[in-house]
Parts: C-alpha cells; structure tokens; sequence
C-alpha cells in the first residue's frame, strides 16, 4: 500500500527551501490535489524546478506554461530545449513561439530544432530566415574570414580550440532550420539543401568526417522527406547515422505507410530504441516501436514526459492515432514512491 504524506509533511515542504517546495508539488499531485501544486508553482517566484514540476500535471494550464517561460530568474531557452519539446504543447503554441522567438536572431541552432521537435508550426516564418546559406562552412573558415562573430552553439566564451573543427552558427543554424522545416511539414529549397549536401566534405578535413556525415544524414532524409526518393539508399549508406535522425526517418516512413522500408530499418532501431519517446515529433515512433514488440519495457525505456502524456490520455501528433494500449498510473506512481 502507498503511503500517503502527512498534512505536517505536506505543510513542512511548502515552506521549505526549493527542493522540499519542488517535493510539495509532487506530494499535492500524489494526493490528488492539482490545483493546489499548480497554484503553488504559480506563485513560486524564485525555483524554476518548483515550476517545471509542476508542467508535468498535464495538460498544464496556459497560464503555467508562460509562467514557466517568463520567471525572472528562469530560463525560457532550458524550458523549451529540455520541457517543452518532450510534451504535447500544442494548445499554448502562439504564446510560447511568441516568448522563446521574440529575437529571432539570438536563436541558436538547438533552440531553432526544437520548434520542430515540438511541432510549432507558427515558428515557420522564423525558420525560413535561418534556413538561408551560401554554403557550408566551418567556423575556422569564418575565423580566416574575419567573422568571430559566427560562433558555433558549442563555443564558449573565447575558447574556440572545439569549435573551430566545426561548423559556424549561421551553417549550424541552416541545417537545424531545414531539419525542423520538415519536421513540420514545411517546403525547403531542395536545390538549395541539395547543394550544401554536396559540398558537405570539402568544407571539413577528413579527420573529422563524422561532422559531415552527421549533416550528411540530417539533410539526406530531409530530401527523402520532402519527395527527394533516391536520398533513403545513401542516407541508409551513411556510416555516422545518430538516434534522432533514424527517429526522424521512421516518421516519414510512418506518415507514408512506407511498410517495405520499415521492415528493412526494424533491425537497426531496435539497437537504438532508448529516448525514441524524448521528443514530441518522435512519440508515434515509440508507439511503433511498442506495437513492433521492439520496445518490451515502455516505462524504463521510454522519457518521462512521454509516460506521464500517455498517463494523461494526451494526444499524439495528429497524423498519428496510438496502436498501443496503455496502463495509467505505474510510472508516475514509481516515480515519487521514493519521495514519501
């Protein structure tokens, strides 16, 4: 039997410091009292982790999630990089493009890939302004340019001994444009993408060839995704294919009904099944993954969110219809049974 948290436990956390306050509005939740935990992260002015805590009584209101995005001493870019994209925040879309896009030059490339992740198709006006390149280029070729100024993602403060191996932040943030373009169904410049793609291994020295390739992979099933057909066989070719570009191809294969090509991917992702659920334009793959028996172990394998949106009876994508069923209440019951 589940232990319950006592009132004096309860009251003993609201009034503690920022990890008890964080324990307060999970103890509310446990209880049953969602009101309570949201009004408690409401009013929280200082702990963002109090805030996100409570996100996760889905569907969080409106009012939470802009809350969330514009404490004082939050971080709206961690809120949509490692929050927002793992769940279904479709319904507060305007607000939250509105909040995290309000310069969009300040955008950095994992910031433009989450709009994808998360399906914002309002953010595509944003996206296209980014998805504009001459051509690839490494951020030690900006540097000989006379650009510092063009500084990778990766590079922080004035240490650019990494980032110089790399690609620039405009190069980086083309590609991170083209990848959530198609992630949300939008058009590309296919002549465009093909020809960066094609100059993809001249810009970078073959002793860092897994940064090519990698780019190499994203914009390879972008074509495909985009109608681009004969880009599956060499994207399938590419030695350095991550886990969240096989994700991305199984979802075009999904929407397609493209069965035949599923069937040859199976072995392949079955190796790489962990995190398929993190983001939200990747929950009907896990669903697949699920009902293709090569995920045995929803809850340990799949992200957080995922379980807790499935808990919650929240909606997929809306291309996609869940083929699973799915028991509410173990994950999130596990989860805090530590806590009490």
């Amino acid at each position: 039997m589940e232990r319950l948290p006592t009132p004096q436990a309860l009251a003993k956390a609201i009034d503690g410091g920022w990890s008890k306050r964080r324990d307060a509005v999970q103890m509310l939740g446990f209880l049953g009292r969602d009101a309570e935990a949201i009004q408690l992260a409401l009013d929280e002015r200082d702990a963002q982790v109090v805030v996100d805590e409570a996100l996760k009584f889905l569907p969080a209101p409106v009012e939470l999630v802009v809350h969330a995005l514009t404490m004082k001493r939050g971080d709206a870019a961690s809120r949509m990089l490692y929050t927002i994209p793992m769940g279904n925040f479709l319904y507060a879309e305007k607000e939250i493009v509105r909040i995290v896009a309000k310069s969009p030059a300040k955008l950095t490339a994992p910031l433009i890939e989450s709009f994808g992740h998360a399906g914002f198709a309002t953010a595509a006006t944003v996206l296209r302004r980014h998805a504009q390149l001459d051509e690839p280029r490494t951020y030690a070729d900006a540097l000989a340019a006379g650009f510092p100024q063009n500084k990778p993602s990766v590079a922080n403060g004035s240490d650019t001994s990494a980032a110089t191996r790399q690609w620039d932040g405009p190069t980086e943030r083309a590609f991170a444009a083209v990848g959530a373009l198609r992630r949300l169904g939008q058009p590309i410049d296919i002549a465009a993408v093909t020809a960066w793609r094609d100059r993809l291994y001249a810009a970078i020295p073959e002793t860092n060839a897994h940064y090519p390739a990698a780019a190499d992979a994203l914009l390879s099933w972008a074509l495909f995704d985009a109608g681009v057909d004969e880009s599956f066989e060499r994207w399938l070719a590419l030695e350095y294919l991550q886990r969240e570009t096989r994700y991305d191809m199984v979802a075009t294969l999904l929407r397609r009904g493209d069965a035949q090509r599923l069937v040859r991917l199976a072995p392949t992702i079955a190796k790489h099944v962990e995190g398929a659920g993190r983001y939200f334009c990747h929950w009907p793959v896990a669903d697949w993954c699920h009902s293709e028996g090569l995920m045995p172990a929803p809850d340990v394998k799949l992200d957080e969110m995922y379980c807790l949106s499935r808990d919650a009876g929240i909606a997929p994508p809306a291309w996609w219809q869940w083929r699973t069923p799915w028991q509410p209440g173990g994950f999130h019951h596990a989860r805090l049974r530590g806590l009490l």
